[in-house]
């Protein structure tokens, strides 16, 4: 009776269902799967190429702020008054170097 009746309900709603999800199941074919799998592995490596990027543009960053610090510092030192008490100034041996360097670059060309 009434159970019998459940039942057939219950079977007829689990077929409804499975259909329903099996059309589902093939709305998207194959090849579209493909397409969609190669977007995602294109946006993964694209993703990557920016992590390198800001992992770069960091460093960059990083190493300006050191050079800005290593030039303060050189400054400072160059100017300071007791390089002007050494028999031989730092500043003048750099000056020596730097035009045997460009002497030697224009020998060169």
């Amino acid at each position: 009776g009434a159970e019998g009746g459940r039942a057939r309900a219950e079977r007829r709603r689990a077929q409804v269902e499975a259909a329903y999800w099996g059309r589902l199941a093939d709305a998207v074919g194959p090849k579209e799967v493909e397409v969609w799998a190669q977007l995602e592995a294109s946006l993964a490596a694209y993703n990557q190429v920016l992590r390198d990027r800001y992992k770069g543009i960091t460093d960059v960053e990083g190493l300006q702020a050191s050079n800005a610090q290593l030039k303060a510092l050189l400054t400072q030192y160059l100017g300071s008054q007791v390089n002007q008490d050494l028999i031989v100034p730092p500043t003048e041996t750099i000056r020596v170097a730097t035009n045997d360097v460009s002497q030697s670059m224009q020998d060169t060309f």
